[in-house]
């Protein structure tokens, strides 16, 4: 029931404390709910229970209103600075009304009334309530928002004394398009507009502090191919095992072509998709690696042969490139 779904609204609650009109119009169908439709829910079920059809039909209006039925205009008493003021409401529908009678006709029209006085405040404060609502939501997106922001920068400051002057470089500048994308927000005045681009920008966030980890992960990841990319070989001339470097051209691809690249794309435009992507390709070239290390790759590396186009090199490792900006 509608009254019923307003009066346990909990928004509406709230509201209702420091709104004197969303006030009013709680007390209204609060009313509504004592002097119409609690008395008419009385009269149906007597009238399933067929009692009705041997009840004087004065009588039973007169148990059911005591006080006589209610007047179309409905006055509340609401509290505004610790005093009391009265309130009127009224729904005009068009048509004549007769509470007074006591017959069929009467509590029809009574009935009638009601529903369309509460479907009336329904309307007054549906957007109101849905206001209220994306609200509270966009707090809580906001609260994520800057603690995905915190960790981002914690991340990039627990990075900064070991970093390398590039990999600094490059978490620099995610900080830098994050301060913007923030700032770009924070200017919004438009509840339904900064909801969406708060959702935007909490996913935006949660790529970024991957993409740091991704970025200051980097030294260490190469370290652990430069030694995977090792064989063990007898030097007869010094009678001893040595390290000797294999799969050159992927190994130089990777350091020298496709590591620069990714610090690069980092550093460019700030764009959600982007950063998901880069994430993706990061954590599946370095995969490739470890996979190429014990594939037959002879034909790869000759294709690899003076080839420094990075969107190239990883559509020949057989990952998906990101797309250049049109």
């Amino acid at each position: 029931a509608i009254s019923e779904s307003f009066l346990e609204d909990t928004q509406l609650n709230i509201i209702k404390l420091s709104d004197d009109n969303a006030a009013f119009q709680y007390k209204v169908v609060e009313k509504i709910t004592t002097d119409f439709l609690k008395p008419i829910g009385e009269l149906v079920s007597y009238t399933d229970q067929d009692i009705i059809q041997f009840a004087p039909r004065q009588q039973l209006i007169q148990r059911l209103w005591p006080l006589g039925k209610p007047s179309t205009t409905i006055t509340v008493a609401i509290d505004t600075d610790s005093t009391a003021k009265k309130r009127s409401f009224s729904f005009n529908s068009g048509e004549e009304l007769r509470f007074s009678k006591d017959d069929l006709e009467s509590l029809v029209q009574l009935s009638t009334y009601a529903r369309e006085s509460l479907i009336k405040i329904q309307n007054n404060l549906k957007q109101k309530l849905t206001n209220v609502k994306k609200q509270q939501k966009l707090v809580s997106i906001e609260e994520r928002l800057i603690a995905e922001k915190q960790r981002l920068q914690a991340q990039i400051d627990s990075s900064q004394n070991i970093a390398t002057p590039s990999i600094k470089k490059a978490l620099n500048k995610l900080k830098e398009h994050s301060d913007k994308a923030l700032s770009s927000y924070s200017s919004l005045t438009d509840v339904e507009a900064k909801l969406i681009k708060a959702k935007e920008l909490s996913s935006c966030y949660e790529e970024l502090n991957i993409l740091a980890k991704n970025i200051a992960i980097l030294p260490e990841q190469e370290q652990i191919i430069t030694t995977k990319y090792q064989d063990r070989i007898w030097n007869p001339f010094t009678a001893t095992l040595m390290d000797e470097a294999v799969k050159k051209r992927i190994t130089y691809a990777y350091k020298k072509v496709l590591a620069p690249y990714f610090l690069t794309r980092a550093q460019e435009e700030f764009r959600c998709d982007d950063v998901g992507a880069l994430n993706v390709l990061m954590k599946g070239t370095y995969q490739r690696m470890l996979e190429l290390r014990v594939e037959n790759t002879s034909k790869l590396e000759r294709k690899l042969k003076r080839e420094t186009d990075p969107l190239k090199i990883t559509a020949l490792f057989g990952l998906t490139p990101i797309k250049k900006e049109q």
